[in-house]
C-alpha cells in the first residue's frame, strides 16, 4: 500500500485507539479488519524476506513500521518487524509475543532492536503487571530458543498533545524494562532522553501527531543505534 494511504491509516488508527467513544460502531468494525488484514499481509511479508544470511531485526509497532531502514542503514542488512498498531500480545492472537516465529526465530538474526508497549499502555484496561510479564516474556523465549542474539531493549517514547497523558505511565513502563534488559543481559537503548522535551513531553518538532514521528525523529533514532556498531558488525556472516 502506498505511503499516502498508510499515512492516513496510522491517523486513523490513532483516533481510533485513543477516541473509541467518538467513532460510529460500523466505522471501528471496518478499521479493525483493516487492521487485522494489514497484520496478515505483513506476516507474510516476513515469510518471504526470512533469509539464510544473518540478518539485524527491528520488532515493534507503527513507529517501527514507519523506519525506513534501507535509506538509514544501507550496509546492514536490516529486516523490518514492525506493525501498524500492534501490542506486546499478551491476550488474543496478535501481537509481539504471538509472532516471534515468522518474526524472529524464523529470521536467522544476529540483533533483535525491540519497542512495543505504548499501544498496551494506551489500552483503557491494560493490566500494567502483566504488560511487563509480556515484555519479560519476549525476552526469556528470544534468550531461551536464540541465546547468541543480541537483544536491545529500546525504551518507549514520549508523547505530547491530546496524548501526554500517556506520559507518566511511559516513564513507569520505561523503568521496569530497563530492569528486565539489566536482569537479563540486555543492551539498553535510552530513546526517551533523547527526544523528551522541558515538559516532559515528546519534542514538538520530532512528531507530526503527538505519536508518531517525522523525519527528524528517525533521524535522532537512527543516529542512536548507529552509535552501538562499534565496531560494525561484521557482514560476511
Amino acid at each position: 500500500m502506498c505511503r499516502k494511504i498508510w499515512s492516513n491509516v496510522l491517523v486513523v488508527c490513532t483516533i481510533l485507539l485513543f477516541n473509541l467513544s467518538s467513532q460510529a460502531k460500523k466505522d471501528i468494525s471496518a478499521i479493525l479488519e483493516h487492521l487485522k488484514k494489514h497484520y496478515d499481509e505483513r506476516l507474510a511479508t516476513f515469510k518471504k524476506e526470512n533469509q539464510s544470511l544473518k540478518n539485524i531485526i527491528f520488532l515493534g509497532d507503527s513507529l517501527t513500521e514507519g523506519f525506513d531502514l534501507k535509506r538509514y542503514f544501507p550496509g546492514l542488512r536490516t529486516l523490518n518487524r514492525g506493525i501498524v498498531a500492534d501490542h506486546i500480545g499478551v491476550q488474543g492472537k496478535r501481537g509481539v509475543l504471538q509472532r516471534l516465529d515468522v518474526s524472529v526465530f524464523d529470521c536467522n538474526p544476529s540483533m533483535v532492536f525491540l519497542m512495543i508497549g505504548v499501544n498496551d499502555l494506551a489500552d483503557s484496561d491494560y493490566d500494567f503487571t502483566q504488560l511487563v510479564s509480556g515484555y519479560r516474556e519476549i525476552i526469556r523465549q528470544i534468550k531461551t530458543r536464540m541465546p547468541g542474539v543480541t537483544i536491545v531493549v529500546q525504551s518507549c517514547l514520549p508523547t505530547r498533545g491530546k496524548y501526554q497523558h500517556l506520559n507518566p505511565l511511559v516513564l513507569r513502563f520505561n523503568k521496569k524494562i530497563k530492569e528486565i534488559a539489566q536482569e537479563c543481559a540486555c543492551p539498553y537503548l535510552d530513546l526517551h532522553s533523547l527526544f523528551v522535551d522541558e515538559k516532559g513531553e515528546l519534542r514538538k518538532e520530532l512528531t507530526r501527531d503527538g505519536v508518531h514521528l517525522t523525519k527528524k525523529g528517525y533521524d535522532i533514532w537512527a543516529s542512536a543505534i548507529r552509535k552501538m556498531f562499534s565496531p560494525s558488525p561484521d557482514k560476511s556472516k
